[in-house]
């Protein structure tokens, strides 16, 4: 299999995870591994095809072997010192055609390694319900042709406002500074994608909701807790991540249809989008969009001032 066939492979997702430690013989002069076992059988490495740190500073080496082209990382315990103790993990293989044709459980999940960091960027951290924006934006993409380029004909809305919208919101380019997406709290992994329809006053949407358990894994509280206030250590902090990390593997890698339930359901069209106008509050003074505005005898005025006992009260703990 030539090299550019193979990075074809890993960009769609033609790969099962393994995810599981094994013992590899490694060539402290050539920086190579040699071979490893894995599941009572060994495995001869032929070539290395590619070598990369990860965005966590592990080194990842993409092998051919004599049983098939596999991902091994070298995760190092402490990642601040030059010298650590470290583990190798074998962490995926490439299919092959054959396998590739007798995957029917495979995930359809198709996301690049510079998009998912560029995702992870932008958030600012990585976690599970990241990865569940990622795959929600990825379905709403395939299944209506959203991108980045026609997103001014779709319409977003969630009923989270976890990490996951930040994902979606990147992947589909349909915003809420856009005015293109809205998002409710509601607790619920469940979001609606719709063309916009200025003839129609009804419309309908492709609904998508998170059937499976798969975010409630528990991330070590008591390291969480030390996380917070500073006072955990090194070791503490990387098996923190580790536990995240292999979380958020799952669920990229889990079969679509375990993960979601998709229905076509009727909305209403949202409202044709305004121009934005401000004035002052005729009370506090402060710029107000005009449409979001009480008129009254002193002028018009903001919802704050029309509405003093809806204020929102912030509390940070």
């Amino acid at each position: 299999m030539e090299k550019a066939e193979v990075m074809r492979k890993i960009e769609q997702e033609e790969i099962v995870f393994i995810q599981e430690e094994v013992k590899v013989d490694f060539d402290n002069r050539q920086q190579s591994p040699l071979g490893f076992q894995w599941r009572n059988q060994r495995y001869e490495v032929l070539e290395v095809l590619m070598m990369s740190k990860d965005l966590w500073e592990n080194f990842n080496f993409l092998v051919l072997t004599n049983k098939g082209i596999f991902n091994l990382i070298l995760v190092k315990d402490n990642k601040q010192l030059t010298i650590s103790k470290s583990k190798w993990v074998l962490n995926y293989k490439v299919l092959d055609d054959v396998e590739v044709e007798h995957q029917h459980l495979r995930s359809s999940f198709m996301l690049t390694t510079e998009q998912f960091k560029d995702i992870i960027n932008y958030h600012g951290h990585f976690c599970p319900e990241l990865a569940i924006g990622c795959r929600v934006g990825l379905i709403a993409r395939r299944e209506l042709g959203i991108n980045k380029q026609n997103c001014g004909g779709f319409f977003g809305i969630s009923e989270n406002m976890s990490s996951a919208i930040d994902a979606v919101q990147h992947l589909t380019g349909c915003t809420i500074g856009n005015k293109n997406f809205i998002a409710y709290d509601r607790g619920k992994h469940v979001y609606y994608f719709m063309k916009i329809s200025r003839e129609q006053k009804t419309q309908e949407a492709l609904r998508i909701a998170l059937m499976s358990p798969v975010i409630n894994t528990q991330f070590e509280p008591d390291i969480e807790k030390k996380i917070v206030s500073g006072s955990a250590s090194w070791q503490e902090i990387n098996k923190y991540r580790e536990k995240i990390y292999r979380s958020v593997q799952k669920i990229l890698s889990l079969p679509e249809d375990s993960l979601f339930k998709k229905t076509i359901t009727v909305l209403e069209c949202p409202s044709e989008p305004f121009t934005e106008k401000y004035v002052n509050c005729a009370l506090c003074g402060e710029i107000v969009a005009v449409n979001k505005t009480e008129s009254t005898e002193a002028g018009s005025i903001c919802f704050f001032c029309a509405y003093p006992n809806q204020r929102v009260n912030v509390v940070i703990q």
